[in-house]
């Protein structure tokens, strides 16, 4: 396994230079790649929203929030969505002196409309929030339908339904097409099984009919529905209610839906008017971040989080110099400028600049080991690779690994500052830190590590595999 020949000084300083430059060049390429991993968008955003949420927060109170300076999304002489993930409008005529009720009543109208005319699948076509369109999915699952179907009763049941007089012969149809649905009312087209109706009173006959032609409103809409009722008087009370009694029964459901919005709305409007008088709503935090709308009717952490998920998204864009110019607090900005190295290693920018170390350092590693492997003999030369490799991937594997172990639930730093002193402090702080950071910032890089380490190992493995089976290898014996 050992040479037993002695080579020259300089052939041991290429094989030695080469062999550190592959550790050197292991330790930066596998620490870029961890960081090119953990930069890519879908990591970096959250690793820099909780740095930013550690910078600017009190975390001692909880949070001390964020002053926000919110950009109109409104422009003159465009039309107002009155509600965010809701595509209902005021005109710009009407923006000046629109109340919060003629919205809520304007919202609610649509809606109530949008149901009659084209079915539940097209009032919830207008709705894109998804709080707002799960409360209008449980209501087309509850009271809509008995809105509807209670309204077609008032008007149709009185002409003939409820009495039997409208009935049809439909057992003769029965006879005539066994196994076949048939037509219970005249001038209704609407089948059923015979074998139900015939358990059924002419007044729940009259009833299952309306009913079906309510859920056919609310799967299709009013003018598709219409086709299937051709009795004239029959037909008028249709139209009627659905024109009538019906769309004010859903108005008034849909106004109490809607009514929970009413401080989005009012946002809304206030933001809209201001840009209108060349204005923008001011407060003493961050300016131009996002839109008044966006925060209305949230509580302050359900804001701070809104405002930190955009920052977090600006800063991997931008870098923190665009961060810095939307902040008009000194206190902010001193916070931010401190950790804006920090900051910068994780944005889109940075990203592409350790892909860019990660090749090198790979090629590098190429070259070197190449080196080593052309500047030593038999199996030393895997020995040789392998330590290299191994001592490359050993410190950060340590580290990495000590990180990961800290990032378990701690005290909060401050306590242990003041029970331990300076020192205990500092390391507390440290873990709250490691911990703080999405679990992802310190395994990774230590399963990176732990990869090299594992493969540097192999090869000695390698190596000591094949010298004990070259050693049990039987001698060749001489024919002479």
């Amino acid at each position: 396994m050992l040479r037993s020949d002695r080579s020259p000084a300089w052939h041991r300083d290429v094989k030695w230079s080469s062999a550190i430059l592959l550790v050197i060049s292991l330790v930066i390429g596998t620490l870029a790649f961890s960081l090119a991993e953990l930069t890519a968008k879908p990591r970096a955003v959250p690793i820099l929203r909780d740095m930013l949420r550690l910078t600017l927060l009190d975390q001692q109170s909880g949070g001390a929030g964020l002053a926000v300076r919110t950009g109109s999304a409104y422009q003159p002489g465009q039309k107002l969505a009155l509600l965010p993930g809701v595509e209902v409008y005021a005109d710009p005529t009407e923006v000046p002196s629109f109340t919060v009720d003629q919205a809520v009543n304007r919202i609610a109208g649509v809606l109530a409309g949008q149901t009659i005319q084209g079915g539940s699948e097209a009032a919830l076509g207008l709705v894109g929030d998804a709080g707002i369109r799960a409360q209008l999915t449980q209501a087309f699952q509850g009271p809509v339908p008995d809105l509807v179907t209670a309204g077609l009763d008032r008007q149709m049941l009185p002409s003939g339904l409820e009495d039997g007089s409208r009935v049809a012969d439909w057992p003769k149809q029965a006879a005539q097409n066994p196994g076949q649905p048939v037509q219970p009312i005249v001038g209704v087209f609407v089948y059923a099984d015979p074998t139900a109706l015939a358990r059924m009173t002419n007044r729940q006959i009259g009833e299952m009919v309306v009913a079906k032609l309510a859920q056919d409103v609310l799967a299709n809409g009013m003018a598709a529905t219409q086709d299937k009722v051709v009795n004239t008087n029959l037909r008028t009370r249709f139209d009627d209610a659905l024109t009538g009694t019906v769309p004010k029964s859903l108005h008034a459901l849909y106004v109490t839906l809607v009514t929970g919005q009413r401080d989005a709305i009012a946002s809304r409007l206030s933001e809209a008017k201001a840009a209108l008088q060349g204005e923008q709503q001011k407060s003493d935090g961050l300016q131009g971040l996002l839109p008044a709308s966006e925060l209305a009717g949230l509580t302050p952490e359900q804001a701070d989080a809104a405002v930190l998920d955009a920052l977090a998204a600006r800063t991997f864009a931008s870098g923190t110099d665009n961060v810095l110019a939307l902040m008009t607090r000194n206190d902010q900005r001193t916070k931010v400028s401190r950790v804006a190295p920090a900051l910068d290693a994780f944005t889109a920018r940075a990203h592409a600049r350790y892909l860019a170390w990660t090749w090198i350092a790979g090629i590098l590693a190429l070259v070197f080991v190449s080196v080593l492997l052309a500047t030593s003999v038999g199996l030393v030369r895997l020995v040789y690779a392998g330590l290299a490799v191994a001592v490359g991937g050993a410190g950060g594997a340590w580290l990495f690994g000590r990180l990961a172990a800290m990032s378990a639930p701690t005290a909060a730093p401050q306590s242990a500052l003041a029970q331990y002193g300076a020192l205990g402090g500092l390391a507390s702080t440290v873990r709250y830190v490691v911990h703080a950071l999405p679990a992802d910032t310190w395994t990774l890089p230590w399963r990176n590590h732990i990869i090299v380490l594992g493969f540097g190992g192999a090869l000695v493995l390698l190596a000591v595999v094949l010298w004990v089976l070259g050693r049990m290898r039987p001698r060749r014996r001489s024919l002479l």
